[in-house]
């Protein structure tokens, strides 16, 4: 019975050691499949576009906007010369319209003084092949504010293109055509951010009194 008693024992001794040992190489298992397994990679998450991020085109090309700007000038002047009919004037700040649309000056103007608002070229721009520092435009945006409107526009060009053509245009639609340093707007109106040669510029000065005088 003894002998019977303790081999029981070691039998039993002997299951629990070998369940120990499978449970040990489960484990082990487990942990080795988990050190094999690649991480799993976060990808990190980018915030979705903001609503208008998207460039819009310019309405007019470069060279459209020019046409259409030295075409809103002629319109303007002959306009105040009585040359197109009393009614058929169009306002001075339309000069600026194809300039917006082609994005070759701001939505804002770049300064204003009583009647008067400007606005410097972003890109390069041209008129009667002189490049244009800068549109001057008089108009009553906000009806009367006093003494006095001189309706028209004023153009500072660069001494760069067909002369004898700026010559002929302001003859002819009976404009002002100076030294653009001699303009009252020559300091106002000027662009820190590119400083003026007084002796590159004339301004073409087409307003009810030069026309009228």
């Amino acid at each position: 019975m003894m002998k019977h008693g303790i081999v029981l024992a070691l039998a039993t001794l002997m299951a629990t050691g070998c369940d120990s040992s499978a449970a040990r190489s489960a484990s082990g298992a487990s942990s080795a499949d988990a050190a094999r397994a690649p991480a799993t990679q976060q990808t990190p998450q980018t915030d979705a576009s903001p609503v208008g991020a998207a460039t819009v085109p310019p309405a007019l090309s470069v060279p459209e906007a020019e046409r259409a700007f030295a075409d809103a000038v002629r319109a303007v002047v002959r306009g105040i010369g009585g040359l197109d009919g009393p009614d058929d004037m169009p306002r001075p700040d339309s000069v600026f319209t194809p300039l917006r649309e082609a994005g070759l000056v701001g939505a804002s103007f770049d300064g204003e003084q009583d009647y008067n608002a400007w606005s410097h070229p972003r890109k390069p721009l041209r008129f009667l092949g002189h490049g244009v520092a800068v549109v001057i435009a008089e108009d009553m945006r906000a009806g009367f504010i006093g003494c006095c409107v001189d309706e028209g526009v004023t153009l500072f060009l660069r001494k760069d293109g067909d002369l004898p053509a700026l010559q002929r245009f302001a003859q002819e639609h009976r404009c002002s055509l100076k030294p653009a340093s001699e303009d009252y707007f020559f300091e106002i109106a000027s662009d820190p951010r590119r400083p003026w040669d007084a002796g590159d510029l004339l301004s073409l000065s087409c307003h009810y009194r030069d026309i009228n005088r």
